[in-house]
């Protein structure tokens, strides 16, 4: 088994990546598909999203609301709404383990 590599999400610690992992899974767990994250979520969510590698061209000008949707497989991902009425999907996964 390999040594944890801490990981900072905004204000929040985590002692592993995995811990980070499971707390988002909890996170996007709390939420149906379809509803938009709480604020206290979503400024969380801000803060994990800019980890991701592609995070300006995600963000673009700005995010409204984040929404919990189903994917094909009938798993639970994020969708990003825009400040400009676009919209985008975003990998949580991809933010706290990055394709190298």
């Amino acid at each position: 088994m390999g040594k944890a590599i801490p990981i900072v999400i905004g204000e929040f610690s985590f002692s592993s990546k995995s811990d980070a992992r499971n707390a988002v899974r909890e996170l996007i767990g709390r939420f149906g598909f379809s509803e938009k994250l709480n604020s206290s979520d979503k400024d969380f969510c801000l803060q994990l999203f800019k980890r991701h590698s592609e995070y300006e061209e995600k963000i673009q000008c700005g995010i409204k609301d984040i929404e919990v949707r189903k994917d094909v497989y009938g798993n639970k991902y994020f969708h990003l709404l825009r400040t400009d009425g676009s919209d985008d999907d975003i990998s949580w996964v991809h933010c706290i383990y990055p394709k190298r």
